[in-house]
């Protein structure tokens, strides 16, 4: 019984992450969701909702324990959390295969792609470990996901599986042969369509060149505050060897200049110094800080700022979607007590704004005028850290006129553990959704230039201190995606829960 309802599970489940980064065998997912058909099958829906608890638990844990590094209960809380939610689709897949048999396989795609949709909804969603984010080295089969969306490629991925466990199931039968068929089709469309994209010729675009800049500052010294100016320096005398390149944009990661850089003049003093010496303008992540009258205390940001030549202005952005329990406890402002909680990363309050920033450049001869605005700048907008795994997050920016991103992260809480690669391939898919291209500058790695198709142009090792200098080409044309947004999740979410619904109401 062990063995059967929680041994096997969770062997099944553990091995899945072999398929994400920074293992490059994405192949393993197109079989790796197979097990779930036979660990739900010809059983109790008590014993299903237990194999299902222990196949996400092997899961979970193996994708996600570097959560622990930064927090142990926290990250025991969330993979069990994370867990008990995927058990749940367990209980409607056993349901769903004593009520259409081995039709199942049909029922399988919509349930899986509602449930990842579903759990990335809201101020406590996590679709980090979407099985889309498999596929983030084999670029031509994702090419689709600027018209569905990252979720688009986890229903393909969904098919792939459903289609193999029918075929498994029929193997003796003639009916494998319209199954293989369907299943080349399935690789052989997405193929012909990415092959094209990626080698479609494309209207002309303005160019720009970026310096990133990672300090490799570990997560413990940074929290110092004897440390502080050091860590300025240390990103100072980067950025000076940076200069020589002559980029149009020198970026800082997230919490860089570790002060509250709008009340610490003396701190602002020396990057406007940087800045006006070099005429090259700066973005760097920092905090922000402002006394809220209602709430009788201050409230605090972690927030990225950026900084012109010979310009007193200091337009910011505050991240809108902050970790829940890491950066912010989860209904503090109705329930006052909650705010004394102390989190280990601070107890941040969200932003509200989806700041689009404006770079001084002329655009080059030929450049179709509604890529810049009038006064010549090109607007670009950044996420931090976690944002960047909010596929419509990113999308708001982009309908507002970003034309390319930067993801600001730092990643030294999870030191050399899968996390910093996982985080950085998922920028791939936002790039590819919104045919953006996307600059992502982390402390400790990984820090890279990933242009509009997916491809990562240059990226650093972690743990080094780095500057990565490369050329991008500005966003050019607007996708599917980026007009309609999660219309093809909304639909396939609508299809799984009617399925859900038939399961719960239909007599067996």
């Amino acid at each position: 019984m062990i063995r059967k309802d929680v041994i096997i599970p969770a062997i099944a489940g553990s091995l899945l992450t072999l398929a994400y980064p920074p293992f490059k065998l994405g192949f393993l997912a197109y079989w790796g969701l197979v097990p779930i058909f036979y660990l739900i099958r010809n059983v109790s829906v008590k014993t299903a909702f237990i194999r299902g608890i222990f196949w996400a638990l092997g899961f979970q844990s193996f994708s996600l324990y570097w959560i622990c590094y930064d927090t142990v209960k926290g990250g025991i809380l969330a993979i069990i959390y994370l867990s008990f939610m995927t058990s749940v689709i367990f209980i409607f897949l056993n349901r769903g295969a004593r009520h259409f048999n081995n039709n199942v396989v049909y029922v399988f795609p919509f349930l899986w792609t509602a449930w990842e949709f579903i759990r990335g909804i809201g101020t406590l969603g996590f679709p980090w470990l979407a099985a889309a984010y498999t596929q983030t080295y084999y670029l031509p089969l994702i090419q689709f996901a600027s018209i569905t969306g990252v979720f688009g490629v986890s229903f393909w991925i969904g098919i792939i599986n459903a289609v193999i466990y029918y075929i498994l199931s029929n193997i003796r039968t003639k009916k494998i042969i319209p199954a293989f068929s369907f299943l080349l089709l399935l690789f052989i469309i997405p193929l012909l369509y990415g092959y094209g994209e990626l080698n479609k010729p494309g209207p002309e675009a303005d160019s720009l060149k970026v310096s990133l800049i990672q300090g490799n500052i570990p997560a413990k010294i940074k929290l110092q505050s004897q440390s502080i100016r050091d860590n300025y320096q240390t990103y100072v005398r980067l950025s000076e060897d940076a200069v020589s390149k002559k980029p149009d944009l020198i970026i800082w990661p997230e919490s860089a200049a570790y002060s509250y850089l709008r009340k610490s003049t003396s701190y602002l003093s020396i990057l406007r110094d940087l800045v006006n010496r070099h005429r090259i303008p700066l973005f760097t992540g920092s905090l922000d800080i402002e006394y809220d009258t209602n709430l009788g205390r201050p409230r605090y940001y972690n927030s990225a700022f950026f900084i012109k030549p010979f310009s007193d202005e200091l337009p910011s952005y505050s991240k809108t979607h902050l970790v829940p329990f890491g950066e912010w406890v989860p209904f503090a402002d109705r329930f006052s007590f909650l705010y004394k909680i102390d989190m280990a990363m601070g107890n941040f309050s969200h932003g509200n704004k989806y700041t689009v920033f404006n770079l001084p450049r002329r655009p080059k001869m030929g450049m179709e005028p509604s890529l810049a605005n009038k006064k010549g700048n090109i607007p670009f907008s950044a996420v931090i850290c976690f944002e960047s795994i909010f596929s419509d997050l990113v999308r708001q920016f982009c309908r507002r006129g970003a034309l390319f991103l930067i993801v600001i992260t730092n990643d030294a809480w999870f030191e050399r553990t899968s996390a910093p690669y996982q985080h950085a391939q998922i920028s791939v898919l936002r790039a590819i959704e919104n045919r953006i291209p996307i600059v992502r500058c982390a402390n400790t790695g990984v820090t890279m230039i990933i242009d509009k198709m997916g491809r990562v142009v240059k990226e650093s090792e972690i743990y080094t201190e780095s500057i990565i200098t490369g050329e991008i080409e500005i966003r050019n044309e607007e996708t599917f995606y980026t007009r309609n947004g999660e219309i093809f999740s909304y639909i396939i979410t609508v299809i799984g829960i009617f399925f859900m619904i038939i399961t719960i109401i239909k007599k067996q």
